[in-house]
């Protein structure tokens, strides 16, 4: 493809599909860079990614970066991809960044390298590239994300000070030889030696930090809900000030496209949890932190099943509406009746019938 001499068109188009992805997830401002894996982004380079983020994003709501800075809403932030290590996947290779590009006021550094990572000696931790720790403390950043180690998971101080170093890699560091993971866009993995390992699994939690902005607490518009996050902290003063009902939503990975198109609807009349994890669900559903007055759940696959997820609620709330949103369901009688006699399944319904669902929400919940 012209302009894009090492990047295959299935590669463009998962790109496209990220993107396209991303940008439609419920966050006001995003930023994302790439790493040693991501050759397709280091073969269409910064201005072809470009295009792609602006067909699906309003400006100064997501940022593509490659070593450079941008300011998204209240926030500016360098990301670069860079790093002087890697294995048969070296995209973005470069052994002397210059990060004397990461410039004063920076909130936010995001590097696919750790800066800080722990050594052998335990408490102990160890500079990772020469003049990226002392160029993020003269910047005055608030936080450091990075990647690419996933033994490192965790968040990391310097013992000279400066912000939190948070290594938020999310899979495990073991390949993993499964059949499903070894499929790939067109069939088979493009590249031999993944396809011969398959790939990582994910493994480790979401981490989440609070920054303070200056200038104060976000604005109305700004406010959000963390999707995707079994989270037990405790209710943000957001959710504290909205004082809405909190709506629990299964959205397993199967559906990807129907959590990102129903997250923001929800979310005008409730306070959204969204978990793609039915265990992670239950864990929440079980601690009490929240209660759940509705419930929408897609059914699942095995082992992730929704089913499972609306049996602890009903337990848990025996008043909660509990929705189950699956043309599977709809169409099987025996499924039905099981969940109704099961956990008192309130609706069924599908993508052709959401209005029902809408309107049993409105009156419901005025």
């Amino acid at each position: 493809m012209l302009g894009h001499p090492k990047a295959k068109p299935f590669g463009l188009t998962l790109v496209d599909k990220f993107v396209k992805w991303f940008a439609a997830t419920p966050h006001p401002h995003k930023a994302f860079i790439g790493g040693n894996h991501d050759w397709v982004l280091q073969a269409m380079g910064a201005v072809e990614v470009r295009k792609v983020v602006d067909k699906y994003a309003q400006p100064g709501k997501l940022a593509y970066l490659e070593h450079q800075e941008a300011v998204l809403g209240p926030l500016k932030l360098f990301g670069s991809p860079n790093a002087h290590w890697g294995g048969h996947n070296d995209a973005f290779m470069c052994y002397q960044p210059d990060w004397s590009q990461i410039t004063s006021k920076t909130h936010i550094v995001l590097t696919h390298m750790p800066p800080l990572l722990p050594a052998d000696t335990p408490g102990v931790v160890q500079e990772t590239s020469h003049g990226l720790v002392p160029a993020i403390k003269r910047s005055g950043a608030l936080l450091s994300v990075s990647g690419h180690c996933h033994w490192a998971h965790g968040i990391f101080f310097s013992p000279n000070g400066g912000p939190p170093y948070v290594v938020a890699s999310i899979c495990g560091a073991d390949w993993k030889g499964s059949e499903s993971l070894k499929v790939g866009p067109t069939g088979a993995r493009g590249d031999p030696e993944d396809r011969q390992n398959g790939g990582y699994n994910l493994y480790y939690p979401v981490l989440v930090c609070d920054l303070a902005i200056p200038g104060g607490p976000p604005s109305e518009d700004d406010r959000w809900n963390i999707a995707g996050l079994a989270s037990s902290l405790p209710l943000s003063k957001s959710r504290e000030i909205t004082k809405k009902p909190a709506l629990l939503f299964f959205g397993p990975p199967t559906d990807p496209d129907a959590v990102a198109r129903l997250t923001p609807l929800f979310e005008k009349k409730f306070d959204v949890y969204h978990f793609d994890d039915a265990n992670e669900a239950k864990a929440v559903i079980k601690k009490g932190t929240v209660t759940f007055a509705c419930c929408v759940a897609k059914l699942g696959s095995t082992k992730n099943l929704g089913k499972t997820v609306v049996k602890a609620l009903r337990k848990k709330n025996p008043n909660a509406l509990i929705i189950i949103h699956s043309s599977t369901a709809m169409n099987n009688q025996g499924t039905q009746q099981y969940l109704i006699d099961a956990a008192k399944v309130n609706l069924f319904v599908d993508e052709s019938t959401e209005d029902v669902m809408f309107n049993k929400i409105n009156q419901q919940f005025l």
